[in-house]
């Protein structure tokens, strides 16, 4: 079993001790716990990719590659060779440039095995757990914003070229969504450091990871 999960903090700075990538590593855990070595992991951080916007200049239609961007390819490639992928997301404006990047070529791809009559696009009844996250402290109110402003177009976008999404529960379809227990405001630095709580946030995500395993 391969599974990959996509960190899609744009923060580079803060790398492995990002929200998104904390995410991967707990789903990595969680599926370790109840797969064992049968399970092949791989964490990919955006932030580290210098992805191009699609320009819809229909190269892609015979190869399903981008003739201009290497690292979209290399990303594709790992989701395509995956059985399952996990998405963890942060919200931005409101929905992080670089993914947003991956989701214009997925749909062109998409599009254009539409158009030409092709089969077989490769994300086509790939099984993914999304995972949304912002910077507000949690309340009803918040979780609500983010289901509406974040999970639903993730989860949108990922549907519309045949990916089946996997949720948690009946209350949770689409996946979860968590915001911050608090915040640390340091001096000498303009942003500000966010507190979380993971024991909550693990209590969340086991069963979204449960429910895909499941699946597969």
């Amino acid at each position: 079993m391969k599974v990959t999960c996509l960190a899609a903090s744009n923060v580079r700075g803060r790398g492995p001790e990002s929200t998104s990538t904390r995410v991967c590593r707990l789903v990595s855990e969680l599926i370790s716990e109840r797969v064992g070595e049968k399970a092949q992991l791989e964490i990919v951080e955006l932030s580290g990719y210098e992805l191009q916007p699609c320009v819809m200049c229909g190269e892609c239609a015979d190869t399903v590659r981008c003739v201009y961007d290497s690292a979209f390819n290399e990303i594709f490639t790992k989701i395509s060779q995956s059985d399952a992928l996990f998405i963890a997301v942060p919200h931005y404006a409101p929905i992080p440039a670089k993914l947003m990047m991956l989701f214009e070529k997925f749909q062109e791809m998409a599009y254009l095995h539409y158009l030409t009559k092709r089969k077989g696009y490769p994300l086509v009844g790939k099984k993914v757990g999304i995972v949304a996250h912002g910077g507000q402290p949690e309340s009803e109110e918040t979780l609500a914003y983010y289901v509406d402003e974040l999970l639903k177009p993730v989860a949108n976008s990922l549907a519309s070229v045949g990916m089946k999404i996997t949720g948690a529960s009946a209350d949770w379809p689409l996946g979860i969504v968590f915001g911050i227990a608090g915040m640390i405001e340091p001096k000498g630095k303009l942003l500000p450091d966010f507190t979380h709580d993971w024991d909550q946030i693990k209590a969340r995500v086991t069963p979204l990871v449960e429910a895909v395993l499941t699946s597969l």
